[in-house]
């Protein structure tokens, strides 16, 4: 069947000494254990006493790795700067909650990308946060789907040996974890279009073993969603698989019946039409061969319709105080929010040691210059100084370009001609008070002259 067999015994570099007095219970391992090496472990090894306990895993899918936020960026740029990070601070969460539970493997059900991705910034984000799994001795196992099945990252791209990318022919890896055997098998996307089911494709099951299929598939269709490798899930639940790891459809459903079949949806939503939270699967299959299912928080900002009755409104205050109501209770029962907040110090990179002093310096700057422009208020009108506050904008443009090695935003070059329109008023509107300002003095000196 050409199936791969890995032992994890014979296969790992990492090694274990067990207490032989200590037992274990309930399959989770209670002896004392030290590590004499740990070097890098192969697909599949040991590196700690998770081996010896049930198999555990996360499955993810439809990622969308920093996907373009066109509309968004159009509209606010700081909503677009926040959701267009957002990929990536899901992704950290992820990664993060894998090296918390120290699971087995983590299992991405296709559209890690979206489209032809090739972005060296992405390549290397995601080398970064492969390499800590790789690090901890968890298994990556993918599979692509219809938006990043011609990813020149995948085919480019040199990640760990422990991320396993399952190709275009239908493979099945057998590992043994605590003293029974499981089959991971998967089917990428070979190109975009996928018409016709996928399952017929697949390997059949190994007996005696806990299999488990990844497949990315509109199943028999979803409202926002092309057909992609549709099948029914009566055929799934039929197939003698234990577990599927669906992708495609963003939103989450568990597909009840005789197997666990569970389409997580994405990890982080993008626009109001992925309203809601979203999350990941923390998956356990117990020494009985039991399946549980935990549910984990993953995004880092959500997105929410709210309908507000209006109805009692006298005035439009009365109709901004209910928005404005509306909108605190909803922030406040927001878990996403909370999660955000929880991922900040992941999220943080330490400035290098060119990065660092710039950085003091422009608050000094910054500190000083806000400290003169007050105090300028004293001298003179405002609408003298508004060209300045106007000019202020462009400073941090210019440092953005020639300091940080950043592009101009669209944003800003959309505003830039209502700046320059609002110093340039303000410059004549400040003109003509001095002009106004001199004549009354001549006209004072005038007068003052006839009087004597």
């Amino acid at each position: 069947m050409n199936q791969t067999t890995v032992d994890p015994i014979a296969a790992g570099q990492t090694h274990i000494g067990i207490n032989p007095l200590k037992t274990s219970v309930n399959g989770r391992c209670a002896a004392d254990a030290f590590f004499r090496t740990c070097t890098v472990p192969l697909l599949g090894s040991p590196s700690t006493l998770k081996d010896y306990m049930p198999f555990r895993f996360i499955h993810t899918a439809d990622i969308h790795l920093d996907s373009p936020l066109r509309s968004l960026s159009l509209r606010d740029p700081d909503l677009a700067s926040l959701i267009g990070d957002a990929t990536r601070q899901a992704l950290i969460a992820i990664i993060d909650l894998c090296l918390e539970e120290q699971v087995n493997a983590l299992i991405i059900a296709g559209d890690l990308y979206d489209g032809d991705q090739t972005s060296m910034k992405t390549a290397r984000f995601l080398a970064t946060q492969m390499q800590r799994l790789h690090e901890a001795g968890i298994s990556v196992y993918k599979i692509r789907g219809n938006h990043d099945a011609l990813s020149k990252i995948t085919q480019e791209l040199v990640l760990p040996p422990s991320v396993k990318i399952f190709g275009a022919r239908a493979e099945a890896l057998e590992l043994r974890q605590n003293g029974f055997d499981i089959a991971i098998h998967g089917l990428s996307f070979a190109k975009p279009q996928a018409p016709d089911s996928l399952l017929p494709k697949y390997k059949p099951p190994l007996p005696d073993a806990v299999n488990i299929g990844i497949m990315h598939t509109s199943l028999a269709g979803a409202s926002g969603h092309d057909p992609y490798g549709p099948c029914n899930v009566a055929d799934l639940h039929s197939s003698g698989f234990d577990y599927w790891a669906l992708g495609h459809i963003h939103q989450r459903s568990q597909h009840a019946g005789q197997r666990t079949v569970i389409m997580p949806g994405m990890p982080q939503g993008r626009d109001i039409n992925e309203a809601g939270e979203k999350t990941v699967s923390l998956v356990t299959i117990g020494d009985d061969r039991s399946i549980s299912i935990e549910e984990r928080l993953t995004s880092i900002a959500q997105f929410e319709r709210l309908t507000i009755d209006v109805s009692k409104a006298v005035e439009w205050r009365d109709v901004v105080g209910g928005i404005e109501t509306a909108l605190v209770e909803k922030r406040t029962s927001t878990r996403s929010m909370m999660g955000g907040i929880a991922s900040v110090p992941f999220g943080w990179v330490m400035p290098d040691s060119y990065a660092f002093p710039i950085l003091i310096l422009a608050g000094l700057l910054g500190g000083f210059a806000h400290i003169a422009m007050t105090l300028s208020f004293r001298h003179a009108e405002a609408s003298l100084l508004a060209p300045f506050e106007y000019l202020a904008i462009l400073w941090p443009i210019l440092a953005d370009l020639l300091l940080f090695d950043m592009p101009i935003s669209s944003a800003f070059l959309t505003a830039l001609p209502l700046v320059l329109a609002g110093a340039a008023l303000a410059a004549i509107e400040g003109h003509k008070k001095r002009k106004v300002v001199s004549a009354s003095e001549n006209f004072a000196t005038s007068t003052g002259k006839v009087n004597e």
